[in-house]
């Protein structure tokens, strides 16, 4: 697939998918190993990064569907880069604070919910639609490949220059995506039918998102999947910092081995739809994400580092396998059998309602590793990602091999 105008965002994407590895990593470890943040504040932290999608999403969805989308590419990732600028700043005049963090991380990720949302709703205006599933693929591909170099280079820098200064890289990683950005051409149409009140206009999202069966099912089970994995990832670093001895080197080697999966998932998950069908390949990634995410709670404090490594980077890849693969399958779905004139809503819909649960599944995984213990509250949510593959499993999604034409003339005819 030749197309400049998509290299452009695949090269700018990739180059701020590296830079953001170094956040996800900073961001956390400046709470834990500097600011000296409890499990119930990790939880508070997690919880408004997943926030915005909650509050804004919906609006947001339908701001997109009304206007051209280039420039809120543009505009997320310019906010971005000044707010994670303020961290170091502060940092450097001794003034940094954990409230600090909650307002950067709650304006960043509504920044960077505005551009996810966007560019979701953006590609089909640069790729045609018999290439979207390959164009998701190449960008799963750099998601995996800076999680894999990304967090080994993320614990090295945070290292050598302190979490707090690290976190300058990914700004201007931000602002050279965004000089990326600027220069794609695209035909983007306005549709004027969109001028509807905008109560009216979100009902229209939510609306194929609730009422299809296939989208239903899909919508909530990765609900589920995000409840767990943010309730799951408010106590991780905590647990293998705190309770497993990992340091913040080991760790972004751990996270960088173990996302080699991610890359893998890219490549295969066509091979895993042409053998299975969407809905079984669906169900499948799911049990991976489960598995992987038990090894953690059952790698053992007594033995030494190496086993350590080697279970922790294994879950890793199982669970990096599945999120991948679970979420091409389901993103080229959406994206080829909806109108592009509903295409902002519908995935801010599915936004809606599938990151809604993140705050939640944070704040409560959070308090659960305060008032139980993090290795119990790590069991509890691990196997918890079951009732995703259950929910699959007892819809229509789990007979579906490919798109059914008379599933896409329903949607399309909305």
């Amino acid at each position: 697939m030749k197309n400049k105008h998509f290299q452009l965002l695949w090269y700018g994407q990739t180059i701020s998918l590296f830079g953001s590895q170094i956040s996800i990593m900073a961001i956390p470890l400046t709470a834990v190993t500097i600011l000296n943040a409890t499990s119930f504040q990790m939880g508070i932290l997690q919880a408004l990064h997943s926030l915005p999608f909650f509050l804004f999403s919906l609006f947001v969805g339908v701001w997109i569907d009304r206007t051209k989308r280039k420039p809120f590419l543009l505009y997320a990732n310019w906010i971005s880069a000044a707010l994670l600028l303020t961290i170091p700043l502060l940092y450097f005049f001794d003034i940094l604070s954990i409230y600090h963090l909650y307002v950067v991380i709650f304006l960043t990720a509504t920044a960077g919910m505005i551009f996810e949302l966007a560019y979701l709703s953006y590609i089909p205006s640069v790729v045609p639609p018999h290439h979207l599933a390959a164009a998701n693929s190449k960008l799963e591909a750099s998601r995996s490949i800076s999680s894999i170099a990304g967090p080994s280079l993320a614990g090295g820098l945070i290292a050598i220059l302190t979490a707090p200064f690290a976190i300058i890289i990914d700004a201007v990683s931000f602002l050279i995506s965004t000089i990326l950005i600027h220069f794609i051409k695209s035909d983007e149409q306005m549709n004027p039918a969109n001028n509807k009140n905008i109560f009216k206009a979100i009902k229209e999202g939510l609306a194929i998102i609730l009422k299809e069966p296939i989208f239903k099912s899909i919508t909530f089970s990765t609900a589920i999947l995000n409840f767990c994995g943010s309730a799951f990832g408010a106590v991780y670093i905590l647990y293998v910092v705190n309770f497993l001895g990992i340091s913040s080197f080991s760790l972004g080697l751990i996270l960088g081995l173990g996302s080699v999966g991610a890359l893998l998932g890219s490549f295969i998950t066509n091979k895993f739809i042409q053998s299975l069908g969407i809905g079984k390949t669906l169900i499948v990634s799911c049990i991976f994400i489960l598995f992987g995410s038990i090894i953690v709670p059952l790698t053992p404090a007594q033995v030494n580092s190496y086993a350590k490594l080697i279970l922790l980077c294994s879950g890793q890849l199982l669970s990096s396998i599945g999120s991948t693969i679970y979420f091409i399958t389901q993103v080229s779905l959406r994206q080829t059998i909806t109108p592009n004139h509903l295409l902002g809503r519908v995935n801010a819909s599915n936004r809606f309602i599938s990151r809604g649960f993140m705050p939640i599944g944070a704040f409560i995984g959070g308090a659960l590793g305060s008032l139980l213990s993090i290795k119990l509250t790590l069991f509890i949510f691990g196997f918890s990602f079951f009732f995703s593959a259950l929910i699959l499993f007892l819809s229509p999604t789990a007979k579906l091999k490919q798109i059914p034409e008379q599933y896409e003339m329903l949607i399309v005819t909305k």
